[in-house]
């Protein structure tokens, strides 16, 4: 069981990143037809077009002085670009991710992606990719390392890297970018600067940061339902699990729905996890958090909310409430229970809210809709959902190895600039986007209209291939919605969440080593047995049992590790 859990969730976990949105505020940026100065440094006013009054506020009073301070701009350098006068080639070491192969979009369209267009066009830098399909992804990487003749550029190195930030530059593995920002990489710089949190989870625990990483600032994932089978039932959207349970039933024996509640065989897609206070259980690692006196670190499986949740997802399918062979459900087949009619509540991000529903669902009135999350009880606060802006989903690193440390530098910093944000987010005037009236802009019907292709997918096409790191604006993802659920779908997602207990620290190269020792065997047994209880193959009376078992492995140990990394961050 084992090996078939594994690779399961391998599957899943790799694309599901990627379509899942990334974490971030509801922040909102603009680039004019004037200056794209908007778009790199957002506007704190239309940050509450996005976010709940209160919460704004609290965030514009906080990031004032930030923003007044170190992001002035003559407190930084400036790039003259281009960087070269001679023909300069670059290598780079590429994931192509395998779902745009689902949309007839093959590698032969990378030399024209806008931004790489561009960017060689600014920098005078041609990029030499060296591609590699998803599923092969790491292992490759793992390769290229063990070869010792890098790439001059890595996509998400630091994150395959196992042995840690620390390591990979101790080790001349990644170049360490600090020394390099202030005089080659401003831009960046700059952003670092305006977003503390950002930079804070970027550096290592000796200081150091070795990818030029996404930001984004919004957060679009969160619980759908088919309001139009509310509708037709005569019911509100469940605010709690118990109503959860009452709509689900509901759902299967007035409407015959076959499996109300969605989760695949990553369990952390079902959306109840933080409804009991507890994170998300991950496929490699532990889910860690924060106790609610803001001090105490623990793995989410030792607390009473996880055996709680346990215990709904039990009883859901016991009672033929949720997906019932979810076991053998990968996230490529996700959407098919959606638009099959066999699911009306699941966890989801923005991308399952766009239009097509009707016809892909075969029901006229189809309306997936976002609700805020459901919780143990009314009123309760989400502590555990992203509510800030934060890292996304794309890093590139620059090799230690490479023959033109500054130039790498360079060249990732344009991303950064307010040519490279605008083109980022937006493409290239006159092809993926125009100005309209108030110098906003706007995409264009080959963005909005692609056809037979998804929006986000026609996006990715006309400005910057997923796997690109950039200043990810919520004003770009607005700009992409086309129903009304999409557009509701980032503010109804910020209710009641506050973020609170979310973890962060880094480890050193020795917390590392140790840690990266246990962790795996640790986290596949307590991924394994929850399963069991999810199923019945285990009764959850055996629990205690259960957490003993995990105590043995050395569970106390990397809670120890994880505590004083977490004090460091309280630190800093």
């Amino acid at each position: 069981m084992k090996q078939k859990w594994i690779a399961l969730l391998l599957a899943l976990v790799m694309v599901l990143g990627l379509l899942a949105g990334c974490g971030g505020t509801a922040a909102s940026s603009a680039a004019t037809s004037d200056s794209a100065a908007e778009a790199a440094a957002p506007a704190e006013a239309e940050q509450t077009e996005t976010e709940p009054e209160a919460a704004a506020e609290a965030e514009a009073a906080s990031e004032a002085e930030p923003d007044e301070t170190a992001a002035e701009p003559e407190a930084y350098a400036t790039v003259s670009y281009p960087i070269t006068e001679e023909p300069l080639t670059l290598s780079i070491f590429w994931q192509f991710h395998m779902f745009l192969s689902m949309f007839g979009v093959t590698q032969d369209i990378i030399p024209t992606i806008p931004t790489f267009q561009m960017a060689e066009e600014a920098t005078g830098v041609k990029l030499d990719f060296h591609l590699v399909g998803e599923e092969n992804f790491g292992n490759s990487l793992q390769l290229l390392w063990a070869s010792g003749d890098y790439c001059d550029l890595i996509t998400n190195a630091e994150r395959e890297y196992t042995a840690g930030v620390d390591s990979a530059v101790e080790q001349d593995i990644l170049l360490d970018l600090v020394p390099y920002l202030e005089e080659h990489g401003p831009d960046y710089l700059r952003i670092l600067d305006q977003h503390p949190d950002f930079r804070l989870d970027l550096t290592s625990s000796e200081g150091h940061i070795v990818s030029f990483s996404e930001y984004c600032e919004y957060y679009d994932n969160g619980t759908v339902i088919r309001k139009d089978w509310l509708d037709q039932v005569g019911m509100e959207a469940p605010k709690t699990m118990d109503e959860v349970a009452e709509v689900a039933r509901v759902f299967r024996d007035e409407l015959g729905i076959r499996n109300p509640v969605m989760w695949n065989s990553d369990l952390s897609s079902f959306f109840g996890w933080t409804a009991f206070g507890v994170a998300k259980p991950e496929m490699s690692d532990l889910g860690w958090q924060v106790l609610e006196d803001g001090k105490t670190v623990a793995p989410a499986v030792t607390l009473d909310g996880y055996r709680e949740c346990l215990q709904w997802m039990h009883d859901a399918f016991e009672e033929k409430l949720c997906t019932d062979d979810f076991m053998n459900v990968l996230n490529l087949a996700y959407d098919d229970y959606v638009y099959g009619n066999e699911t009306g509540i699941c966890y989801s991000s923005s991308n399952l809210l766009a239009g097509g529903g009707a016809e892909r669902s075969g029901q006229p009135g189809y309306d997936l809709r976002p609700i805020p999350d459901p919780m143990k009880e009314a009123g309760m606060e989400n502590r555990l959902e992203k509510t800030t802006g934060g890292v996304g989903a794309s890093a590139l690193a620059v090799s230690a190895q490479t023959e033109y440390p500054e130039e790498c530098v360079e060249y990732m910093n344009w991303l950064y600039t307010d040519e490279g944000i605008l083109v980022s987010n937006y493409g290239i005037e006159g092809d993926g986007f125009v100005y309209d009236e108030n110098g906003k802009p706007q995409y264009t019907d080959v963005i909005m209209n692609p056809g037979e292709m998804p929006v986000f997918v026609a996006t990715f096409l006309h400005t910057s291939l997923v796997g690109t790191p950039y200043y990810n604006t919520t004003e770009r993802k607005i700009a992409s919605f086309t129903t009304e659920a999409e557009r509701e779908c980032i503010d109804v997602w910020l209710t009641g969440r506050t973020g609170a207990d979310l973890y962060h620290g880094k480890l050193t190269m020795e917390e590392s080593e140790e840690y990266n020792r246990t962790v795996s065997d640790i986290a596949t047994a307590a991924a394994e047995q929850s399963l069991r209880f999810v199923t019945g193959d285990r009764s959850l009376d055996e629990y205690d049992a259960f957490i003993e078992d995990l105590r043995a492995m050395g569970l106390d140990r990397l809670t120890e590790i994880k505590q004083a990394a977490y004090d460091r961050y309280l630190e800093a």
